[in-house]
């Protein structure tokens, strides 16, 4: 159990880490303007998207910042390696996939 725990937090540690790298870097870029200012390139993704989100009631760019920021920590699709119980097509489970 404990190397299962090990080998989770390792994964999900190097994700973390790659998302909080990326996330820096969109914030500080292009040199010369406010870290994670409207001027910045995560500013300027958010300010694109503020367009779109806008009837649906995320019109400002720090919002849809935020969103990005949202779903690249998400860790949506980990897959641990342990096993575990998954429906077959019949409505069974099976405990070997």
């Amino acid at each position: 159990m404990w190397e299962q725990g090990s080998a989770f937090i390792k994964k999900a540690g190097t994700i973390i880490f790659g998302v909080v790298v990326i996330i820096w870097v969109l914030s500080n870029l292009p040199v010369g303007v406010e870290y994670a200012s409207q001027h910045s390139i995560i500013g300027r993704i958010g300010s694109f998207l503020a367009l779109i989100f806008k009837p649906v009631g995320f019109g400002t760019w720090e919002a849809d910042a935020s969103l990005i920021f949202g779903l690249l920590s998400g860790q949506r699709g980990y897959r641990s390696d342990t096993r575990c119980a998954l429906w077959s097509w019949k409505g069974r489970i099976n405990a070997s996939d």
